[in-house]
């Protein structure tokens, strides 16, 4: 008797219409959440969630398996260190602190890694990408540097990374367009003076040829794709305006002093 009442139930018009809303939904979700780039976060070996947004990245678009990662530390924690360890990429990672090189450098000695040690500025860095073999078009570039990351990036115009990961300073709010003066020699000091907000690394990479596609849940690191793998990527091109996120702890610095520039 159960039998034949869920059939009729099954075969009626409104159990029909049910599924179909709840299958709708569904798909509506999963839509949703291929289009969103913090549904894909996920920490191994990285500080937030970026190692979920870049295996997901580097599974939709091509790529050779080749980094640079500039700030490190000692490598134990960085956007890289997954996929040098687990995922045999091959690469460049550059720090400038004594001590954390010194650990960077036995961590990494039998992986395909070449460590740096380097203070690295808008003159010396395309000089040490040279050096170390860098090829123009690599895949990733990641720079974490507490300071003059904006001109960096800047600098290295004449290399092309498919993505690319910069810290941006969330304390300068979603729509100012400024960075840090700079200096050669700067060094964080534990202050909210560092970095560049988000529109004007937004601004930068539009001149260079990349798309803000989002920012991590912490409001830490921006993501650009460069703009001809957008179309492949799936995530949509984003406003800073969207894609800003506040950064509680940096917000509890004291200001720092320094000035600021518009770029």
């Amino acid at each position: 008797m159960f039998g034949s009442l869920a059939r009729a139930i099954s075969q009626s018009p409104a159990f029909r219409w049910i599924a179909l809303k709840s299958r709708g939904r569904k798909q509506r979700r999963a839509l949703a959440k291929l289009n969103d780039l913090n549904a894909y976060e996920r920490r191994v070996l990285s500080q937030n969630g970026e190692d979920g947004i870049l295996a997901e990245l580097f599974a939709r678009i091509p790529h050779h398996r080749y980094f640079v990662e500039i700030g490190v530390e000692d490598g134990e924690q960085c956007n890289a260190a997954l996929l040098a360890r687990r995922y045999g990429w091959r690469g460049v990672m550059i720090e400038a602190d004594d001590a954390c090189f010194e650990r960077l450098s036995t961590t990494y000695a039998s992986l395909p890694v070449t460590c740096v040690q380097l203070l690295v500025d808008r003159e010396n860095v395309g000089a040490a990408f040279d050096a170390a073999g860098v090829p123009r078009s690599l895949d990733l570039l990641s720079i974490d540097i507490d300071g003059n990351d904006y001109y960096v990036w800047e600098a290295l115009r004449s290399f092309s990374p498919s993505v690319v990961v910069i810290e941006y300073n969330a304390s300068f709010g979603p729509r100012k367009s400024v960075t840090i003066e700079y200096n050669p020699q700067h060094g964080w000091q534990r202050t909210r003076y560092y970095g560049a907000s988000l529109t004007a690394l937004a601004k930068l990479g539009a001149r260079l040829g990349y798309g803000l596609i989002g920012t991590d849940r912490r409001g830490i690191n921006a993501f650009f794709v460069r703009r001809d793998l957008l179309p492949i990527c799936g995530f949509a091109e984003k406003a800073p305006q969207q894609s800003w996120r506040p950064n509680i702890l940096i917000a509890l610095l004291p200001k720092g002093s320094g000035r600021l520039v518009e770029p």
